[in-house]
């Protein structure tokens, strides 16, 4: 219990530490920022944060989630447990200004002129931001079984976790990115631990669907992370206790259906029809289906072609350079002779069972962004901390222990300083 408290604490100061230096990142221009629908926001003093256009939209909703159901906030219609989550969120902010409200009337005759300069709100979203990046963070040391997230082999792959264009560009503001950094570690932690230890059972099957079913009411790629889970059973159905796994499984889907077919139902009962902005607005996954009907296999081939170039373009740019560090990693163990001392067995599963679904389902989407793709990089984080635990052993150590701390500052440094607009931008 210590220890795991004891890494649960490193993980949220690390987070803080790296949330607050994503606060010295350069503005961008007027124009620039125009161009990419976000602007400034202060805060407190001179304290300013990047608001993304849909973070408006989140806030009020956060407010009431029932404004869901109007026109104006239809394109959340899909997504919305992220509001309900945001108001629960905001209920110890929303509480602290009602009681500081309270004893500035009683300490200033009745007068009540207390306003926070803070929206609670918003204060609601930046702790679930929170609360993800601490999550993957202490999901990542049990997988990697490290003991600190200041060790010497975690130090690299949690800064490259915490501090790149994604986190950069959506840790301050309302919206749903963080969740691309937690997922990853979700499923392969929720793999690694079934494979070493007791097999699902239909019950906890059902409970993990109903769960993620829920969550991607939130945000959709939670779907992700129950095919992971799926994926890892179909590889090795040993997994799933008992007989007639494949009806167990079919099961479990059915349960992770089952929240937005309830929803679904009650939204047509309400407003008459149910709106899906992924699909409609962007095409989400339906152009496949569309480009058939539209022009046959040749059309279907070519809009293929052309979103398996955007992806790939995507993919290169968010995975170049954990792969080319990992290359590197492997290399100095070869020639280290320290190869007998990598895990990599345990997680081959696991990391296998995420890609395999995965790498489809975003490369399918029609919808394309580093930020989206980003969420390939986290199991590459995770061979990374694999592979420098026994580099960084004690003994007879092939690579000092300064080094992945300069390495860390240096590319924190590098990532926080230039512009990663790229981040924000959509490609479709």
């Amino acid at each position: 219990m210590g220890y795991r408290l004891s890494q649960l604490t490193t993980s949220a100061l690390l987070v803080s530490l790296a949330s607050g230096a994503l606060l010295l990142t350069p503005w961008l221009s007027e124009s620039r920022m125009r161009d990419l629908c976000i602007e400034k926001r202060q805060l407190v003093s001179r304290l300013q944060v990047v608001m993304n256009c849909d973070s408006y939209a989140f806030l009020r909703l956060a407010e009431r989630p029932a404004r869901v159901l109007e026109k104006q906030d239809s394109a959340r219609l899909s997504r919305p447990a992220y509001p309900v989550v945001g108001w629960v969120a905001s209920v110890p902010f929303r509480s602290a200004n009602a009681l500081v409200k309270r004893f500035a009337a009683s300490r200033f005759g009745g007068r009540r002129w207390y306003e926070s300069p803070l929206n609670p709100y918003y204060l609601g979203y930046l702790l679930i931001n929170w609360v993800a990046l601490v999550a993957a963070t202490y999901l990542f040391l049990r997988i990697t079984k490290l003991s600190s997230a200041f060790s010497a082999a975690a130090i690299i792959p949690l800064t490259l976790l915490l501090v790149n264009g994604v986190t950069k560009a959506f840790f301050w503001t309302p919206h749903l990115q963080m969740f691309n950094v937690l997922i990853p570690m979700l499923a392969v932690n929720l793999t690694l631990q079934r494979s070493a230890g007791p097999r699902w059972t239909v019950g906890a099957l059902m409970l993990a669907g109903l769960l993620c079913g829920l969550s991607s009411l939130g945000y959709g790629a939670f779907i992700v992370l129950f095919a992971a889970i799926s994926a890892s059973i179909l590889l090795l159905p040993g997994l799933l206790r008992g007989n007639y796994w494949w009806l167990k499984l079919m099961i479990g889907w059915v349960a992770f259906f089952l929240p937005l077919s309830i929803w679904r139902a009650y939204v047509i009962g309400e407003t008459g029809g149910f709106y899906m902005h992924e699909t409609v607005a962007y095409g989400q996954f339906v152009w496949i289906s569309n480009a058939f009907r539209e022009g046959g296999v040749t059309r279907l081939v070519a809009e293929w072609i052309a979103n398996s170039r955007l992806f790939f373009g995507t993919l290169w740019l968010t995975a170049a350079f954990p792969a080319l560090l990992l290359a590197v990693a492997l290399g100095i163990v070869s020639r280290a002779g320290k190869r007998s001392g990598l895990r990599f067995r345990e997680v081959a599963l696991p990391i296998t069972s995420y890609y395999v679904v995965a790498i489809p389902f975003f490369a399918l989407m029609g919808y394309y962004g580093l930020r989206l793709t980003w969420a390939l990089a986290p199991p590459l984080l995770i061979l990374i901390g694999l592979v420098l635990t026994p580099l960084l052993a004690t003994g007879d150590k092939p690579l000092p222990r300064f080094v992945p701390y300069a390495l860390s500052a240096g590319y924190a440094a590098y990532t926080i300083w230039f512009d990663h607009t790229a981040y924000i931008t959509q490609y479709h």
